[in-house]
């Protein structure tokens, strides 16, 4: 049973790596104005959501990185560390400019959404 779960895992690692790796070559070859790593997840949702590929095959791999979502924030927390200098010089812009782009984000969706329910 053991054996069944680390190979679907495996499955839904590669699967995932693999929509990541398809994002990197369409941002390199097409004019796309996104990171590459939101393409392949672009890219994935839609291929899930055409029903081109059983959501199941994804789940453990989303389910286990969720699990350790702590652990992968390690080397951003390590790169901030190390760039204290920048954050130091900075650090009140970015706190200013995230503050004001989060209530944009959060009035212009409750616009959107109370216009929808209309």
């Amino acid at each position: 049973m053991r054996h069944i779960l680390t190979m679907k895992l495996l499955r839904a690692l590669l699967i995932i790596l693999l929509f990541t790796a398809l994002g990197r070559l369409a941002v390199t070859y097409l004019p796309i104005p996104l990171p590459s790593s939101l393409t392949g997840m672009l890219l994935l949702f839609a291929v899930l959501a055409f029903g081109w590929l059983p959501g199941e095959w994804v789940q453990p791999g989303s389910d286990f990185t969720m699990r350790h979502m702590a652990l992968l924030f390690v080397p951003v927390s390590v790169g901030l560390i190390e760039q204290k200098a920048l954050l130091m010089q900075y650090g009140t812009t970015l706190v200013l400019s995230n503050l004001v782009s989060s209530i944009l984000v959060l009035v212009v969706m409750a616009w959107a959404v109370q216009r929808g329910l209309k």
